[in-house]
Parts: structure tokens; sequence; C-alpha cells
């Protein structure tokens, strides 16, 4: 066989292989059991946004409150909140922060719905997701200087990432790991990403 006629008998049974845990997944999300699952296509570590400037847009009113080391930020009518590559849009934001060290604690977002993006140089790695309440805070890493971006999709949540759909009550995500949970009801599908055939190679 030509080299190119080999590249593509290996991809075609390589997804063979995969199409029946594929298919498992699918069906046992279809009866709502727990899913925890890492999706395969980026197992690779993202790159994190919890370093970035916090930046926010309302339309109506809002409000300042600090306690100490920690400010409370409340926004209201189509509110946009973004961190790095990440966007939410809402009806109604609150803000929490370090004062001394302008770090995020927690952000919870309400809508009807919600809305999350994540973008990433790659179109099959950009994350979408709506839900009642989003939830987007940063939690410790594998290290103390390392922290994870978590987001949460509380409520009729939806989430597509890649291949990966997944319609569920609750979805927490964390973005660099692509660690996903849900406590069920959950349905979706998994499809695994397509690699273009690569071009011929002239001998």
């Amino acid at each position: 066989m030509s080299k190119d006629v080999l590249q593509t008998y290996h991809r075609k049974q390589a997804r063979q292989s995969r199409l029946p845990a594929v298919l498992s997944c699918v069906k046992a999300l279809s009866f709502g059991v727990c899913l925890t699952l890492m999706l395969p296509a980026f197992s690779a570590m993202a790159p994190t946004d919890s370093g970035e400037d916090i930046r926010y847009h309302s339309d109506g009113g809002g409000s300042i409150e600090t306690e100490g080391n920690v400010r409370t930020t409340t926004l209201r009518e189509n509110v946009r909140i973004q961190q790095g590559m990440v966007t939410i849009f809402g009806n109604t934001a609150s803000l929490i922060q370090n004062t001394q060290t302008g770090e995020l604690i927690r952000v919870t977002v309400a809508g009807e719905p919600a809305r999350f993006t994540r973008e990433a140089p790659l179109a099959s790695e950009t994350i979408t997701g709506s839900s009642d309440t989003i939830i987007y805070y940063n939690e410790p890493g594998a290290t103390a200087e390392a922290l994870l971006s978590v987001v949460e999709f509380v409520g009729e949540a939806s989430f597509t990432r890649g291949g990966t759909a997944l319609e569920c009550s609750e979805i927490k995500h964390i973005i660099e790991t692509a660690a996903t949970d849900s406590p069920g009801p959950c349905s979706g599908v998994f499809a695994p990403d397509e690699t273009p055939d690569e071009d011929p190679v002239d001998n």
C-alpha cells in the first residue's frame, strides 16, 4: 500500500476502536447516571485565565461593598464579565474579589439563561454553555502557585466542548484539565474529533 492509504486505514481503525466506548457512554447518560469524565481530546493542560484582569459591564445600576479584604460588586441588567478568554453574560451578577491581591474569588451570574464562552486558538477547544445560574471561580491545583479555573452550570445546564455535548441538571467543568462532573440526570453525546486526512505525499 502507498503511505497515504496506510495512514487513512490506521485512522479509520482508531475511530472504530473508540466507537463502542462512545456508544456505551451515551447509553449510560440516557439513564441519568452520575457523570465524571476527562474529555479525551483535551488531556493536555489548557492555558489558565486566573491571572488575567477582570473586566465587567452592565446597563443597569450596581453597588460595591467591602468587608475586610473582600470586595463584593453587584451588577444588574445586561451584565458581561470577562477574564482572559472567558466571557459570561447574564441579567445579574455578583463579583467577589480579594482587595489585596485583586484575585477573583467567585462570580455568580443569573440569567434566562446565563451564558458562558471560553474561546481557544482551536475551534474544537472552545467551550460554550448556558444555565439558570453560572458560578465561576478558581481553586488550588497540584501546587500552591497553580490555580484552576472552574465553571459550574446550575439549572437546565447545557455544555459543549469539541465533539462533546451535554444536557444536565448541573455540570461542573475544570477548564485547564478538561475534567467534567455532573450528579445527573444527564444526557449527551461524545463524538471523537475528526482528524482531516493529510495531503498525499509525492514519492
